[in-house]
Formats: C-alpha cells, structure tokens, sequence
C-alpha cells in the first residue's frame, strides 16, 4: 500500500515505474518469474527511500 500511495503522489516515479514495467514486458516476455525480480529490485529501491 505505501508503494501504490507513492507512486500516486509522485508523477515522476510513477511514469518511471510504468517505463520499467514496459520494458520488462518486452523483454521478459517469456520468463515472468524474471520480469518480477527486476520489476522488484525498483519496488526494493523506492520503500528503502520512504
């Protein structure tokens, strides 16, 4: 829940996160369990900023 509040109250790290979770898609698309470890590395980052 902090997370989503965040990126609700910050445009910035909320197009970033979009962007991230693009890319991933395309590049990860075949290797979900892949796309969310890195998707969770930026989740990782931003709560220890919090």
């Amino acid at each position: 829940m902090k997370f989503r509040d965040y990126l609700r109250s910050n445009d910035e790290a909320r197009i970033e996160y979009e962007e991230l979770k693009q890319k991933l898609s395309v590049v990860n698309k075949n290797n979900k369990q892949k796309y969310t470890d890195e998707k969770s590395d930026f989740i990782k980052f931003i709560l220890e900023k919090m």
